[in-house]
């Protein structure tokens, strides 16, 4: 990949001199960018675009490499056929093309580096991305089942209020909201989870995040309600509630 197809006609010292200078300028240029885009990607900005950016920077530094490799290797062999290879001139433009090929070679390895990155990069997203589908997933799931959860309990309400069993009701309701409980506490873990996500994924004060946190406070409060209207039931069946005692939707 030594002369990556380019080569540079230099005719003179002078413009030879100028075309290594244009080359090493534009690899400055791109170093610094690179340098940039580096820092970026630690502080974790915008990060598959950054290596993307950083890729096709490094891939133009590869270039232009090769494209002084290319010209010193002319000289090279112009002047060793005219002066000699044991020509103080000669021997100096041979150091500078294989110092010029060792860069292009770090250039070449650092593309293949930011490459790898940029796969698990992509795999770490995707792996997110699948984590979060399953965790919707189950938040459906468990929906579900606090839905079923509450008609079984309005049924079973109506049914012993109407037969005058209300403390038996209150113990299968106190049984149903034991399960609701169980589902919304898998909920709130589940919603956590997904809002953590989204704080490493999007910022702090994304909008995916506030949406997280809103499922979150009212899926923390139902449970708190859950619990409460438990507590209340207990009493109410140490008390020996009659069917007076009203069964409430929860």
């Amino acid at each position: 990949m030594a002369d990556a197809g380019f080569r540079l006609t230099v005719e003179g010292e002078k413009e030879f001199k100028a075309a290594l200078q244009s080359i090493d300028q534009q690899i400055k240029i791109n170093k610094a960018q690179i340098k940039l885009l580096t820092q970026e990607y630690n502080l974790n900005e915008n990060g598959m675009q950054t290596l993307t950016t950083k890729q096709s920077v490094l891939q133009s530094t590869y270039d232009e490499q090769a494209k002084k490799v290319a010209a010193l290797d002319d000289k090279y062999k112009a002047m060793a056929d005219t002066y000699g290879q044991t020509d103080k001139r000669v021997a100096t433009l041979k150091v500078q093309m294989l110092d010029a090929a060792t860069a292009m070679a770090k250039t070449e390895e650092e593309i293949k580096k930011n490459a790898d990155a940029m796969d698990a990069y992509q795999a770490a997203i995707d792996e997110q991305n699948s984590a979060q589908a399953k965790a919707a997933e189950s938040l459906k799931e468990i929906d579900a089942r606090l839905k079923a959860n509450e008609a079984e309990m309005k049924k079973y309400a109506a049914r012993y209020e109407e037969s005058g069993k209300s403390v038996e009701g209150l113990r299968k309701q106190n049984d149903l909201l034991g399960n609701s409980v169980e589902e919304q506490k898998k909920r709130v873990t589940l919603l956590n989870a997904a809002m953590q996500e989204a704080v490493d994924k999007y910022g702090e004060q994304s909008q995916e995040v506030a949406e997280y946190r809103e499922q979150l406070a009212n899926a923390e409060t139902s449970l708190q309600g859950m619990e409460k209207q438990i507590r209340a039931n207990n009493d109410a069946i140490e008390d020996g509630a009659d069917a007076g005692v009203p069964l409430a939707d929860v």
